[in-house]
Formats: structure tokens, C-alpha cells, sequence
């Protein structure tokens, strides 16, 4: 399956999107009264959420920047252009780490940066103001060119594009769940693309699938 959007690359940056690692969409035995269960589903078939297991999603977990870097370059990337780099961008991924080729070509495609002193921090947690700032960049959104002060501008255009649906009640440093993340890229399908008039991230994803 994928994408059509290297258009967007140049747009989308600041910190990083994710990997969810092997599972079939229904046979999540954790997601059953988690709110998000739909959408959670409904990114496992489109093969752009993975589960930490066959049987485990992790739905309460909070999202790392290793997982967010894979959730948006399987958004955003061909399958063919994944891979890790030859040369070691950031002193604290490793070369056999599972997070090795999303973060760098995530990183080679200006999708994320790291911290400015050599490190990813890819154990790290994403805020949902962070994450909320990836979304917006990925519909073509430029958020530096936003006014006002980070992270409340984003946040507005967040809600205004209802990305916060059915997402639980937070402030904008919160660490993000995995659930939430999850539910989060699904209303961002649904909205459209500022630089692609009539098109959704859904018909991009969907496109060669």
C-alpha cells in the first residue's frame, strides 16, 4: 500500500511518530474496553499500527518517539524508501534496535529531528501537544508559520479539525497514550489536506492499497 504525499515531507517535522510491533487488528485481547477499539482496528487494516504482540496493543501505554517516528513514515513513506541509514545520525539508536529504519528515515526525510546534541531520545515520551503538532504538519499545515504561542496555536487548529474526538481529557504537556495516538491519526484521515484541495490522508494512505 502507499502514499502519494512526498509532497508533505518537506512540511511535516518537529519531534517524531511510531511503531505499534505485530498483531492482528481483531485479536487484540487488550483493546476490547479501551473507547478507541474502533480505531485501533480500523489502523491495524490499513497496516499502519502494530501491537507488541500478537494478542497486545499496549492500549494504555504512552507513546515513545521511536513508536510515533514508525506510525508517520508508514503514513507517509513508501515502503521502499524505508530502511536504516548507513551512517549513525544519533548516538543512542542502535543499529540493531527494532527502531532503527523509522527513525532514520524519518530523520532523512525531515519528518523529525533529534534533541541538537547527537541524541533521538526514542525511549522518550510524546506529549499530545507533540503529537498533535506531527498531525497537523502531515495535513500540510506549516505550524512554525503559526501566530501565536506554541503549543496553544496548535492545539486550537487541533480542535478546530477535531482531532481531539473521542481522545481523553488532557493538558497540553500529558504524555499521550498509545489508544489516544491511535485514535488521533484516525480523525486525521478524515481531514483535508491543505496543499491537496479535496483530498483526504485516508485516499493518500489508501491509494495504491
Amino acid at each position: 500500500m502507499k502514499k502519494i504525499i512526498s509532497l508533505l515531507l518537506v512540511l511535516v517535522m518537529v519531534f517524531s511518530m511510531t511503531v505499534f510491533a505485530s498483531a492482528a487488528g481483531n485479536s487484540f485481547t487488550d483493546i476490547y474496553n479501551s473507547k478507541n477499539e474502533d480505531a485501533i482496528e480500523f489502523l491495524y487494516d490499513l497496516g499502519l499500527v502494530e501491537g507488541y504482540s500478537v494478542t497486545k496493543f499496549g492500549p494504555k501505554k504512552n507513546l515513545t518517539r521511536a513508536e510515533a517516528c514508525a506510525l508517520i513514515v508508514r503514513a507517509l513513506i513508501e515502503d521502499d524508501e524505508i530502511y536504516a541509514s548507513a551512517k549513525d545520525n544519533f548516538v543512542d539508536v542502535d543499529d540493531y534496535a527494532w527502531y532503527r529504519e523509522w527513525v532514520d528515515t524519518a530523520y532523512r526525510n525531515h519528518i523529525m529531528h533529534g534533541y541538537g546534541n547527537g541524541a533521538f531520545g526514542p525511549e522518550d515520551h510524546v506529549t499530545y501537544a507533540q503529537y498533535a503538532t506531527i498531525l497537523v504538519n502531515a495535513l500540510g499545515y506549516d505550524s512554525l508559520d503559526f501566530e501565536g504561542t506554541w503549543p496553544a496555536n496548535v492545539e486550537e487548529l487541533a480542535v478546530k479539525l477535531d482531532l481531539y474526538d473521542n481522545v481523553s481529557v488532557h493538558v497540553s504537556d500529558d504524555e499521550i497514550t498509545r489508544e489516544d495516538a491511535a485514535q488521533m491519526l484516525y480523525n486525521a484521515l478524515w481531514c483535508k489536506m491543505v496543499n491537496m484541495r479535496g483530498v483526504t490522508l485516508y485516499d493518500v494512505v489508501t491509494a495504491e492499497k
